[in-house]
């Protein structure tokens, strides 16, 4: 995620909202969303997941161009690209007939393919996590997605607050530029927060306030590329406290998933680290009308896939 000192981050307020449908048009989605499924089942199954996410980025998601080749043309064709192996032309000519529905359909189909395909696609449940936090919240990812009712994907610029829970998982995934911030008690009570602003996100102050007033000897965990600067402002306001920094270092190089579970009363934090793509910042924002649509951009910046394992977490 992007993150700005003082202003708005890049996160915008937008939710996805459904337009009413006619039979014919169900009738028709359903048609081609089986053509869309089969040719995802073949593809990943073939190619494996990074290409997958791939192909649904080049395809559906904020690529400027839609570019069909020998691998991806049963794809192409159950979207309805009429076009020869080789063509490429600007996406913008072919979303304008895609219903924003439509779209966000092809989003839950790519998730429903890969998860029905984990065991052989050895998506393990870290990676399954993100997968559908990626592809089943909304575009702008500004929403806690809950996994099981003790297990939660935290999203961007979002807090989760757990109170007397014995055993627990949280994660944030895309952390660029962004803070996570874990504090938990002894008891199982836990809160963890997604920040793009420093020191604190505004709003989430209260949360925090009302944390510590229940939990005066909570730990303390900051990772990200400005932890310090949240760590400072956290000791400013609390006094001595119990707190671990990771400073995230070459901010655009890599993103940071993180992870953070309590079992049998002991708390583990873990960090995935994934190689950035170069283009994957725009990739976030459409050229074609500069809207942030986060769930639509190159996903695989953000899933770590089995050869890239959440490790636990050094501190400095």
């Amino acid at each position: 995620m992007i993150v700005t000192v003082l202003g708005l981050s890049g996160c915008g307020g937008k939710t996805e909202n459904s337009a009413p449908v006619t039979q014919a048009q169900l009738a028709f989605e359903e048609l081609a969303n089986t053509e869309f499924s089969e040719a995802i089942d073949a593809y990943s199954l073939q190619y494996g997941v990074r290409a997958t996410l791939n192909e649904f980025y080049e395809l559906v998601g904020n690529a400027p161009e839609a570019r069909v080749s020998e691998r991806n043309r049963d794809i192409a064709s159950a979207l309805g690209y009429q076009l020869e192996v080789g063509s490429e032309f600007p996406k913008s000519r072919y979303l304008e007939q895609l219903k924003d529905r439509s779209r966000r359909n092809l989003r839950l189909l790519v998730y429903d393919s890969l998860q029905k395909n984990k065991s052989s696609l050895s998506i393990d449940p870290d990676d399954d996590a993100g997968l559908r936090w990626m592809l089943t919240s909304s575009i702008h990812w500004q929403e806690n997605l809950m996994l099981s009712p003790n297990q939660f994907v935290v999203g961007w610029d979002k807090v989760k607050v757990m109170e007397d829970i014995k055993s627990w998982t949280l994660y944030t995934f895309g952390l660029t530029d962004c803070t996570a911030l874990i504090v938990y008690a002894k008891d199982g009570s836990v809160l963890m927060t997604h920040d793009s602003r420093l020191p604190i996100t505004p709003g989430f102050e209260g949360f925090l306030d009302m944390f510590m007033s229940l939990h005066r000897n909570a730990k303390f965990v900051v990772i990200g590329a400005y932890a310090s600067v949240m760590a400072s402002s956290l000791v400013e306001r609390y006094g001595k406290i119990d707190i671990s920094i990771h400073s995230k270092p070459k901010s655009r190089e890599y993103n940071y998933n993180v992870k953070a579970e309590r079992i049998n009363d002991e708390v583990k934090i873990s960090i995935q680290r994934v190689p950035m793509e170069v283009d994957y910042l725009n990739s976030l924002y459409p050229t074609y009308d500069g809207a942030n649509q986060f769930g639509y951009g190159r996903l695989t910046s953000i899933y770590g896939g089995s050869e890239r394992p959440f490790e636990p977490a050094t501190f400095d």
